[in-house]
């Protein structure tokens, strides 16, 4: 999900934790946290790989001074949730064309946690994969820019790396991350006659024939 939580004057909600403070408590505990944290005196945005990591950081360090950060702890768990929402989105929709599993077909496209990359780590495409395939569609993912092996080792899921994948047809077509290489699917060709499009990204639109 796209969205961005912004806290300004941070250091005037945490009282004793101004950011120059903060940053140097995390350069302290862990030398891979972000040098902008330094310069985020006035405003922390959570966005990008900040969503999976960075807020626990935060969040972490203002409860050791007894402060309760709970607009970034809302944050954490809407974005925690948002899988599971977007499978009961996509379910919903699917009742509304009278689709019926097991013989509904879903394509995740995208499996990787940020677009035109192989990185896995945090994904929540792995929680919508598990939440479509426990409502009981036949759902295929297919990332050719991911290790499939490692995506096996490390979520217990196959993903396709095969594009004849993409010579079949869905019922649901679901952008799980924006690659580039997805742009140029002719996405009519990938639907059935009452098959639709979730897109994340709002990227694509179905093309009319």
């Amino acid at each position: 999900t796209g969205r961005q939580v912004c806290v300004r004057n941070y250091p005037g909600r945490c009282p004793g934790l101004g950011a120059f403070a903060l940053s140097e408590r995390f350069n302290r505990t862990d030398q891979n946290i972000y040098p902008k944290i330094a310069k985020a005196i006035f405003q922390f945005i959570v966005g990008g790989h900040c969503i999976a990591v960075d807020p626990y950081y935060l969040i972490n360090k203002a409860q050791e001074i007894d402060v309760v950060p709970s607009l970034l702890s809302t944050a954490r768990e809407v974005n925690e949730q948002m899988a599971v929402w977007m499978a009961g989105k996509i379910k919903s929709a699917s009742d509304f064309r009278k689709f019926k599993a097991p013989d509904t077909k879903v394509l995740i496209l995208g499996f990787s946690f940020k677009p035109d990359s192989d990185d896995i780590r945090n994904t929540k495409v792995a929680d919508l994969y598990i939440n479509l395939v426990g409502t009981g569609y036949k759902t295929i993912l297919y990332d050719p820019l991911v290790d499939k092996e490692e995506v096996k080792n490390e979520y217990g899921i196959h993903v396709e790396d095969d594009a004849k994948v993409l010579d079949n047809v869905y019922d649901i077509v679901v952008i799980g991350t924006h690659h580039k290489i997805f742009d140029n699917i002719n996405m009519n060709k990938l639907l059935s006659a009452k098959g639709f499009m979730c897109d994340i990204y709002g990227i694509h639109k179905v093309r009319k024939a």
